[in-house]
């Protein structure tokens, strides 16, 4: 009994894991549609539904994403108490790599502060997904990238 148990959980894991990383953007447009709805809802202070459209292209684990996903969401609100509500999101540049990966780049405004957030989408044989998801208050280097 325990054998099955633990093949029925084995298999819905690799099930689950599959179905993840079946999830797959068709192109460099619905790439650009994808980041754009992310950082529109954070823009709004949305977190929840800016978590729920990055998740439907990050084939990370649960445990990962629910991590990135509450201590974001947690630094994000305290940034908002110290530093003022969010007052809206800005489109900064796309970086290409070949055909297999792009990396758009955002900035968040608070009253007080910017925050930069990059999606890095990889192109892997289902097509485009996310491969990485990082913010941070390091806005500086896009006055060397202008110069």
């Amino acid at each position: 009994m325990e054998k099955l148990k633990l093949t029925i959980v084995l298999l819905f894991s690799c099930m689950s894991h599959y179905m993840v990383a079946q999830n797959a953007l068709k192109d460099k447009v619905a790439v650009k549609n994808h980041s754009d709805k992310v950082m529109m809802f954070f823009g709004k202070s949305d977190f929840d539904s800016a978590f729920q459209e990055l998740r439907k292209f990050y084939p990370v684990s649960e445990l990962d994403y629910q991590t990135l996903k509450t201590k974001s969401t947690e630094n994000l609100r305290s940034a908002t108490v110290g530093f003022g509500k969010i007052t809206g999101d800005v489109f900064i540049s796309e970086e290409i790599l070949k055909d297999f990966a792009v990396r758009r780049n955002y900035l968040i405004k608070l009253e007080k502060i910017l925050l930069r957030f990059n999606i890095v989408y990889y192109n892997g044989i289902d097509g485009w997904i996310v491969n990485s998801f990082n913010w941070d208050d390091n806005f500086e280097v896009y006055f060397e990238k202008s110069n």
